[in-house]
Parts: structure tokens; sequence; C-alpha cells
């Protein structure tokens, strides 16, 4: 994590005294903590929704519903120093948070102080050991405006009382103790944003993920952070002024929404290779910027967006778990409102919905929606049936329009024409109407009509196109209730409708649209639970699965931790000793050579220990694994970056890259003979295409991996070339172009040359396995076939080149070794 903008030192304005003078006031007047209404009404209405600096930790407070004397009668001075020491230990990733501590807004000079540093790294390490969580990059940014607060940032139990209040109350899913959860509820936030995107401006959204830009490649710090890291002191205590006065958990989300549709023509302008650091540096340059995109964002949050997507995205965000009993913070309210709607508290009605809407790439919306909007509400919607004329004459809609849907289905000849009927509709009231498609409510059917109509429409580039989340199933289940709806008889009202002829017109379409099996009718909640049609074209847009929906505590980790926090991983005893000497030692045995059948016990045992599967696994780049072969891994090896234990320890490096390998060999009699080589053959063996693409470069401490995207899902990541840290031989980058960075690895490995007995005699030869084998295992060899690979990469990395080159530095500082091993290595022509 690096910050995207530097800081200037902040020196606001004075605030008027008799302003002053009425916040205080209504500041003393509070009795019972949340009662801030008169405060919220003089600052919204009088000053433009500006806390006066000089009381705004305390004003803070109270909008978080914390009373300053309880935080003081509650935190006892010595205990809670004493508490803050003791939770700073390597157990609590004190080495990782303190490497975030010196990143903290690097060019204010507060952050600078030695006293500062040290009160982050207590105040951060306290945080997790209450509210037992691992600690997450992006903390150390939230907490860092609180500390410049001028009438609190001073006191550290008010510091920490609002840092934790804040995230309570704005970053729920960072509160979760499984880890798997919080990034599972991360990526379905991103999934939910790229559905507000799509919906609003579909142009923009095309043309974004054309360009690989999704919403976790620019907008994670956005969530995680609320937009800590992207924006400067002024502007960011502008926009969490509007957030706590305003006291809504989405407004984060449409600030960011507003923040994109501003800046769109900007974005679909610049070069696409200009396009990550583009977005990496979108931001408001001053407090009236962000004035102006906070009411854009209500504007599009309160009058076009649907009250049920609002409801589920409000939902979805206050379902995270609370604090642990024992957390003291629980004193207090932790700014929770009676505002959230009743859904927020029902967990498995918001899987089912996150479910169901997973299936389409649009946003969803329901019955009340059409019924209570339509009537008379901010939204007009415009209602398409897309179902078959039988099923649309066996009963329909009045207010709804008819689409052919057999002439809109692909491969029909008719289709384009048709289509662009459509779209000159559409045109006639672009903007003014929203476009809500009707479907069947069988999932089997709208995922091969319905669904994928609405997202041609989308890159058509007409706006705010939604389903109908049940179809018109969902109109007659409530029509047929026993409590049936009023407005919607009003508004929705059913014409033609025969429940005979209904049931018979969808069963023609069953079984005419299914292909023949033997196997039993999936049921519904399977159907929902297979992947959506769109995720080969569209992964960003995939919520989380249900597994990661569902997921549990494991209650038997000591102290109710997630059991991902607590494992650690047990390197075998039989394996051999660890060692670092570049790139020509390698621990992996002759052995792994021969015949499985011919090896003891013992050595099967090892030779086990030695392999990959084909997806990572925990661990999977810990110190055990360097007895493994890196050349022995399986083609299309996975990463799924949503798992916190496989990618724990592993930092990745968006960019564009490409490859380039070469292979040096030279058959060699002995290791004498290695020695006094005159030449070697170089061989191309391969390379990437010339073209750039979208790839990762990820750094541990052992290793140095490139992965490329996944073809088919968005939370996994295909290995194209892992590496051992120590061939690093070169990094290189041009004055004029310090983002292309160029970096060399060289790996040696010998390949065992078998000789049967008939050799001397004129016999043929047969090679053993290519292995990386360590210098002592060459002597007494009888023939090897001595190799380098060298492989180049060229990458593009326009914010973060410079970081991932020292993470290298500080990963390769405990091997002393590794000038001497390459010291003959050149650069590439």
């Amino acid at each position: 994590w690096r910050m995207n903008v530097h800081d200037e030192e902040f020196s606001p304005e004075a605030t008027a005294p008799a302003l002053l003078r009425r916040v205080n006031a209504a500041v003393r007047s509070i009795v019972v903590p949340g009662d801030v209404n008169r405060i919220r009404g003089i600052l919204m209405y009088e000053n433009a929704g500006v806390v006066p600096h000089e009381i705004r930790g305390v004003v803070w407070m109270h909008l978080l519903g914390i009373s300053p004397d309880d935080v003081l009668e509650r935190e006892n001075v010595a205990e809670f120093s004493n508490a803050a020491r003791a939770s700073v230990n390597d157990e609590n990733q004190k080495d990782q948070i303190w490497k975030d501590v010196l990143r903290t807004r690097p060019s204010l000079h507060r952050f600078q102080e030695e006293r500062v540093r040290n009160a982050l790294l207590r105040l951060l390490s306290l945080f997790c050991v209450r509210h037992r969580v691992a600690y997450i990059q992006g903390l150390n940014e939230i907490i860092a405006p609180f500390i410049l607060l001028e009438d609190t940032g001073a006191n550290p139990r008010f510091v920490y009382a609002l840092f934790s209040s804040f995230i309570s109350r704005f970053a729920r899913f960072l509160l979760d103790q499984d880890e798997k959860r919080v990034f599972g509820s991360l990526k379905t936030s991103f999934s939910l944003f790229a559905r507000l995107l799509l919906y609003h401006d579909p142009e923009l959204f095309w043309h974004l993920e054309r360009n690989g830009m999704s919403v976790d490649v620019y907008a994670a710090s956005w969530f995680i952070t609320a937009f800590a890291r992207n924006l400067t002191i002024e502007t960011l205590f502008a926009l969490w002024d509007m957030l706590l006065l305003e006291d809504h958990v989405l407004g984060i989300h449409f600030f960011g929404l507003a923040l994109l549709l501003d800046c769109r023509d900007r974005l679909r302008s610049v070069d696409p290779s200009h396009l990550p650091e583009t977005l990496m540096k979108l931001a408001p340059q001053s407090a009236a910027d962000v004035k102006r995109l906070w009411e854009c964002g209500s504007e599009l949050r309160l009058r076009d967006t649907p009250a049920s997507y609002l409801r589920l995205m409000l939902s979805h965000v206050s379902t995270a778990p609370g604090d642990p009993e024992d957390d003291r913070d629980s004193v207090t309210s932790m700014g929770e409102n009676s505002s959230l709607p009743a859904a927020s508290g029902n967990a498995q009605m918001v899987k089912d919905f996150l479910l169901e809407m997973r299936q389409s790439a649009c946003l969803q919306v329901s019955h009340e929606d059409i019924a209570v909007e339509n009537g008379g509400g901010l939204m007009n919607f415009q209602l398409w049936d897309c179902r078959t004329q039988s099923e649309f004459d066996s009963g329909h809609i009045a207010q709804a329009a008819h689409l052919p849907l057999e002439n809109l289905r692909a491969g029909n000849d008719a289709t384009d024409e048709d289509f662009g009927k459509v779209l000159a509709m559409c045109e006639v009231v672009k903007n003014q109407l929203h476009v809500c498609l009707i479907g069947s409510g069988d999932p089997r059917l709208d995922a091969k009509d319905v669904y994928p109509l609405a997202l041609r429409l989308t890159k058509a580039g007409v706006p705010y196109v939604s389903l109908l989340r049940g179809g018109i199933q969902s109109v007659l289940d409530l029509q047929n209730g026993s409590r049936p709806n009023p407005r919607l008889f009003e508004t929705c009202e059913l014409v033609d409708y025969d429940p005979v002829r209904h049931r018979a017109a969808l069963a023609e379409r069953l079984k005419t649209t299914s292909t023949p099996s033997k196997k039993p009718p999936a049921s519904h909640a399977s159907l929902l639970a297979t992947p959506p049609h769109y995720l080969r074209e569209l992964p960003s847009l995939d919520i989380a699965p249900p597994a990661f929906l569902a997921a549990s505590v494991d209650s038997s980790s000591p102290g109710g931790e997630a059991a991902p926090n607590s494992a650690k991983h047990v390197r075998p005893a039989n394996l051999p000793p660890i060692k670092s000497n570049g790139s020509m030692w390698r621990p992996l045995s002759r052995m792994m050579s021969r015949n499985p059948q011919e090896m003891q016990p013992d050595q099967k045992q090892m030779a086990e220990a030695c392999l990959w599967k084909n997806c990572a696994e925990p661990g999977w780049l810990d110190e055990p694994t360097l007895s493994r072969s890196v050349n022995r891994i399986p083609n299309g090896f996975t990463v799924n970056i949503s798992k916190a234990d496989v990618m724990r320890g592993l930092q990745l490096f968006p960019c564009r890259a490409r490859y380039e390998i070469a292979m040096i060999t030279g058959l060699q009699e002995n290791a004498d003979s290695i020695a006094e080589s005159e030449g070697d053959h170089v061989r191309e063996i391969s390379s990437s295409s010339e073209a750039y693409a979208r790839m990762y470069v990820g750094v541990s401490r052992y290793y140095l991996l490139l992965l490329g995207p996944h073809k088919s899902r968005a939370d996994l990541l295909e290995l194209l070339k892992i590496r051992h840290l120590t061939d690093v031989a070169r990094i290189a980058f041009r004055r004029s172009r310090p983002d292309l960075l160029t970096i060399v690895l060289v790996t040696d490995f010998v390949e065992v040359v078998k000789r049967s007995k008939r050799k001397k005699a004129g016999g043929s030869k047969s090679r053993g396995f290519m292995s990386f084998v360590s210098s002592d295992e060459r002597l007494g060899t009888q023939a090897l076939l001595d190799q380098s690979e060298r492989i180049t990469i060229f990458c593009v990395m326009k914010s973060t080149a410079r970081e991932c080159v020292q993470l290298i530095k500080e990963h390769l500082g405990h091997t002393d070794t590794l000038l001497a091993a390459h010291a003959a290595v050149q650069e590439p022509q």
C-alpha cells in the first residue's frame, strides 16, 4: 500500500466565533449519546456540512454515538497503556504493522515523529487484539486522520475510540474474525458496486472492463479505507464530515460512483496504457469538489437507484458480526443507527437475494419498486415482457410491452433488425425512463433469454437496465397470496391471466429449450448456486460464491479466533536443512528422477513432500516448499486470491507485461568439464505474445511469481511462472520510463543423463528428469546436461514500481550471497 497523493501540511481557517459558540452549546446540551439532531441541523444547513476544526474530534465522537466522558471513565490511563504495549508482539503481526506505520502519510511531519509512530503501532495492535481480528493493510490509513484532529488527536484513548467506532459503523466487514469472510464480503461489495456503475453508465463500465480495469483494481482502497488512502487531509476531512453528518453507510459507494461519472470523459479519452494510473489518481482537488460530488452521489442514491437494491446493499454491509462480547468498546453504540432496514438482521435473506442476483449481470429490482415508483415516485419504469407470445397471451401486466422473444434469440436472422427496433425505442426514453425486463421467473429459461438480452442492451449503451427479481412468477405469487399488495393491483394490473394456459405455455417452453438428459431435473437452489452464464465475459460481476456467503467462524479455535489466524505450518522433520546460497542451491534430491517403485518408504514420503498440486494451498509459499522443484508445477496451476490463508505472505503488483524465455545448454561429462566449458548453446524456447497483457507480479519472501487472469473466474489467477527470489539477477528501468521495469531471472539446473551398460559399446543413452540440484550433487555424476534458464520480464507499473523493487530488496536482505551468485550475469540486449 502506498499513498496516491502527496499531502501538504493542513492549516484550516478559523471558524466564525458565533457559529463555534452555537455548536459548542449544542454539544454541551447532549444528554443521551447519539442525540445529535441539533448539531446536524446547525452544521448541515448553516455551515454547508463542514464541522469546525477546533472541535471536530468531539463532534465526530458524538456523531458516532460516543460520549467523551464515558471514554475517560471507562478507559483507565494506566490499564489502557499497559494493554496497548502488551498487544505489540510477533504473533500480532508486529512487523507488518510497523512497515505500514512507516508508510503512513510520509509527507506530513507529524507522522515522522517517533512517539507518533509508536502510538500508531500500539493502537493498531490493540485494535486487533480486542476485536480478535487479523491486521489488514489499510487500517493504518483509517486511524491516521484521527491523530491529526486538533482537539482529540493528542489523547490515545480518544483516538482509539474514534477509530474503533468509525470502523464498526462504516467498515463492519473488517471486524469479522474469519479472513475468508472478510475478503468474500469485500468481493461482494465490488460486484454490487460494479452493477451500480453498469446501471448508471454502461458505456463507462464497458470501457473500463474492455481495458481490464475491474472494480477490484482501482476501488479496493475506497471501500477498505473510506478514501483515506486516496485523498489529502483537507479533502478527507471534508468527506468524512459529510459521511458522519448524513450517517449513511452507503455514502462511500455513491461518492465513488459520482467520482467516476464526473471523470467519465477523461477516463474514456485517456490512452489505455495510462488508464490504471488515471484511475488510481482519481480524487477531488478541494473541499468544494467533495461537497459537489457528495451531493451528486446523494442524488444518484435517492432519485436514480431502485429502493430494493439500496436495501440489499445496506443489508450486505450491515450483516457483518459485531464486536466480541468481552470487547470493552461494546459499552457504546459504536455508531449503529436504527435507520437501517429490518432486513439487515436477516442474514439468510441477504444470502438468498445475492445468490439470485448472482445469475444476472444486471441489477435486479423488486415488484415494490415498480408499484411504488410508477405510482408517482421519482423513478418511472418502462416494463418489457420478454417471454414467448403464448406465455404473454396467458397473462401479463397491463402496463408491460411485449418484446418478440423468438426474434431476439441469438441465431435468428431477424435478430439484428428486431434488436435495432428495441434500441430505437430506448433512444426515445434514454435517461428518462428506467427499463425493466420481465422474464418467466424460472432461472433455466431466464439465463438463456432475459439475462443475455439485458446484458446486450447495456453493451449498446442503454442506461438504467434492470430485471424484475423472480420474473412474472413473483407478481403472480403476490396477487394470489394471502396478503396481496393493493398498490400492486393499481400499477401492475394482471390482464388475460389464465392459470391453466400459463402452466401449459411454460411447460411447452421448458420442453423446447431444455436438452434431453437422463439426470433428474436440478432443484431451484442448485440452479442458483451454479456459475452464471456471463462469468467468462464479466468475472468481475460475479458475487462471492455460496461458500463465502455461508462461511462460519471455527469455534474450535482458541479465543474464538478464525482457523486461518491460528494455523501454523509445521516443517516436516525429514526435510533437508534450509540454506540460501543463490540460484545454484536446490534442495531437491536426485531421487525425484527415480521410479517411485524403487524408493524406500522414507524416500517416498520425502518425494510426496516435494510435489505440487493443481492449485495453491495454505502455506504453498512458506519455507518448507523450498524442497519442491519449481519446474514441476503442473500447467494450469491456479491461485485463489480470495483465500487469505493462500495469499498470506504474497503481495501482488498489477501491471501490463510480457516475458521472454531463453535456455543456455551444454552437455558436460562431469563437474570438472563443466568449469572448463568454452561455450554454451543458447536456444530460445518460448516467449509471450508481442503485445503487453494484463498480469500480476507476485513477491513473497522466497519466490517471485508472474500470474495472469483466469479465463472464467475472477477470484482465480493462473500461475504463468514461478522462480526462487534468489534467481533475480537484475532489475533495471530507464530514467525516461521509470514505470517500465525489466526483471531478469537466471536459474541454473542440470538434467541427469542416465547411461546404460551398453553405452561404452555404442549403445544409446536415455535422459532422466530435468531437476534443480545442489552443487554438491553434481559430484560423482557420470553425465550432466548443464542448463541455465533466463527469464526476462518486461512490465509496466504506473504507481507501484518502486514499491515492488523495494519489497524484493527487503526480502533479499537475508541472503548475503545474492551478488556473488549472480556477479557474472549481464543485462540482456
